[in-house]
């Protein structure tokens, strides 16, 4: 019987550490955000005090004041050391222009491109989150006479030390539990008297998720206190987990948490919990009242595609949700965590397409193309007759040197989107360097097939014209070269791709504008090929 009770109430005892251990997370998320508040008010109050020392310096030596043009004088915020994660700008007051900033990249790009109007600027003095998913920012502004000086911060910069502590806290929090166990199993084997049964039932009760229960003891001042206490821990229990919901809420914590209890078959759950899983209030409810439906659900979810770096489920795709699910079951009760992950998820990828494409064209780089391709090979059955195909951009360097470098990558991203049309219609599709770029076509019939593809590839960017600066307009010139797959090598693609860099080779030597095929031209060994 007291060992009974003694796992009951260490059962209330953990569902209550788990509750705190949230709480403390969200109290160390708020921390960590006053904290970078409190830093990037103080970085923008020592910036503005050495722009006005500027100021002063270049209004005694010029006739002209100092104002929000001056953009050269700011330059010395380009050399200004910050911590990783945070971006240190200054804009123009009245048209919201970034006028230097320790991010190059943000210089002479506007506020409202940051989702940041003029006339909130005041509104994030005490910081504010603007963003989603892995593009999360915590911004704070301050407007100084013309100008206003920001501090951005990517929000996982900020929380990056909130894990560890949370962790640390947990451990300690398990070990008070079993303190609070032992001195507790202690207690009750030395003041076992009359009125146990009638607790031991009540906190049965309690324990196997019956909150509502009320234990009273009337025969005894031990265990008239006792169950006071008890009934004063439910009450704040069910007061703290209304409470951590709406703190969740204030702080977009993405969060829920659930305890089952298989005497009851019935779910209890933080607010949070179905936002979490894209569930509607009512339906909710109609899986919180069956204990079956509840787990069938989360099956069906364990059962979605997921995200293995992350141990994540896809819930939906429009918007794109994934969250991550932990359960331990007792026997008796099972008591689960559900996370969303998808900002970390995102991020995951997107550092992935960054290694596996090209940043200029969003095209695959000549890595991955290499591995796309020879996993094909593998499959001969499915590539039937191939071809691997390099293009050249025809007088690129002399488009570069006459309109500039921003055009010049203009051009290629152009060029780009049409090598993407070829991509939605099963080709894999790179770029290899420079202007240089290539294809790889499979899974025709014939070479007559493989014609037609590149001759309704040709007529695709004939018949597109782009507006050059000096408002001229004309197609985009590229010249091809074409080797049919031949499966009689030893490395079937590197000496495939070296056939078609003869081909191309050959084709800009009589002509440019055009391709040609492997086996409409003579390729002389002593032919350069890249």
């Amino acid at each position: 019987m007291k060992k009974n009770i003694m796992n009951h109430v260490l059962g209330v005892m953990i569902f209550i550490s788990i509750v705190m251990v949230i709480v403390f997370w969200v109290m160390e998320s708020e921390k960590f955000r006053e904290q970078a508040v409190q830093e990037a008010n103080l970085i923008i109050k020592q910036t503005i005090r050495y722009v006005e020392e500027l100021e002063e310096e270049l209004e005694a030596g010029q006739e002209e004041p100092f104002d929000a043009s001056t953009t050269a004088s700011l330059e010395f915020i380009t050399s200004l050391q910050i911590r990783d994660g945070r971006t240190l700008f200054i804009a123009d007051g009245k048209s919201g222009q970034i006028l230097a900033s320790t991010n190059s990249s943000l210089i002479d790009e506007n506020l409202s491109l940051l989702k940041i109007s003029l006339k909130e600027v005041e509104q994030y003095m005490f910081g504010k989150t603007v963003g989603q998913f892995f593009n999360k920012n915590l911004y704070v502004l301050r407007r100084d006479g013309d100008l206003i000086y920001g501090v951005r911060e990517l929000t996982t910069s900020v929380y990056s030390e909130r894990m560890e502590r949370t962790v640390l806290f947990a451990a300690s929090a398990v070990i008070l539990i079993l303190v609070c166990a032992v001195v507790l199993n202690q207690s009750i084997q030395n003041q076992a008297v009359s009125g146990i049964d009638q607790i031991t039932e009540k906190v049965k009760e309690i324990a196997d998720g019956s909150l509502d229960t009320s234990v009273e003891v009337e025969n005894n001042l031990e265990l008239q206190q006792l169950s006071k206490s008890i009934n004063k821990l439910i009450r704040n229990t069910l007061k703290s987990t209304v409470k951590i919901s709406q703190v969740i809420d204030m702080v977009d914590l993405s969060i829920g948490v659930f305890e089952i209890s298989h005497a009851l078959k019935r779910v209890t759950a933080t607010e949070q919990l179905r936002h979490v899983l894209l569930w509607s209030e009512e339906e909710a409810q109609a899986l919180y009242s069956n204990e079956e439906y509840f787990m069938a659900r989360l099956a069906r979810i364990r059962e979605l595609p997921t995200y293995a770096d992350v141990d994540g489920y896809q819930i939906s795709t429009t918007p794109q949700r994934w969250v991550r699910i932990h359960m331990t079951d007792d026997g008796e009760h099972i008591v689960g965590v559900v996370m969303d992950v998808t900002d970390e998820v995102l991020e995951r990828k997107r550092i992935e397409f960054e290694r596996d494409h090209d940043v200029l064209t969003g095209l695959r780089n000549i890595r991955t193309f290499k591995h796309d391709v020879s996993e094909i090979l593998l499959q001969k059955a499915i590539v039937k007759q191939g071809a691997f195909v390099m293009f050249d951009v025809d007088k690129f360097k002399e488009i570069n040197d006459h309109y500039g470098h921003d055009w010049g990558d203009d051009y290629l991203r152009m060029f780009a989107r049409f090598l993407k049309r070829m991509e939605e219609k099963g080709m894999i599709t790179a770029r290899r360097s420079g202007d240089e770029f290539c294809m790889f076509l499979y899974g025709f019939e014939s070479v007559q097939e493989i014609t037609a593809a590149m001759d309704e590839f040709y007529q695709m960017v004939k018949a597109n014209e782009i507006r050059f600066p000096d408002m001229t307009s004309r197609s985009i010139s590229i010249s091809g070269g074409v080797a049919l797959l031949d499966w009689n090598c030893e490395d079937i693609y590197t000496e495939n791709m070296r056939v078609a860099d003869r081909v191309l080779y050959v084709m800009k030597e009589n002509g440019r504008g055009s391709y040609t095929l492997s086996n409409q031209v003579s390729l002389a060994k002593e032919q350069p090929f890249d």
